[in-house]
């Protein structure tokens, strides 16, 4: 009984959570992203794996543009990119990984899709 609660707050959540689709279901018009044979602009999340099932690309979509957290990784798993995007640019701090999971080269931050000094990733 006492798990009861802990099942209906997991179910209610997970129902909430934004659905994930890969890439390839998805489609650009004028600019905007939807489901294919959709009217609706996607909101949501998009991915694409490598063949060996390791996750390759995600994005977060909300009405159809890149918004939030966009990850690039390597096909042994690791991370190759981080990037926040506001309306379909660079928002905030962009990260890239070498192979091995290594710091590639310093952050850049990024306000509006043009390049801003670091400190102001920091307000973001």
């Amino acid at each position: 009984m006492k798990k009861l609660p802990i099942l209906l707050c997991i179910l209610l959540l997970s129902a909430c959570a934004p659905s994930e689709v890969p890439y390839d279901k998805l489609t650009a018009r004028n600019g905007i992203t939807y489901e294919i044979n959709s009217q609706i602009p996607f909101t949501g999340v998009a991915t694409v794996y490598y063949e060996n099932g390791q996750l390759q690309n995600k994005g977060t979509f909300k009405n159809g543009e890149v918004t939030g957290l966009v990850e690039a990784y390597y096909e042994n798993g690791q991370l190759e990119a981080r990037a926040t995007t506001k309306n379909g640019e660079a928002h905030g701090l962009v990260e890239r990984y070498r192979w091995d999971g290594q710091e590639k080269f310093s952050p850049k931050c990024y306000q509006n899709g043009e390049e801003a000094d670091i400190s102001k990733c920091k307000s973001l």
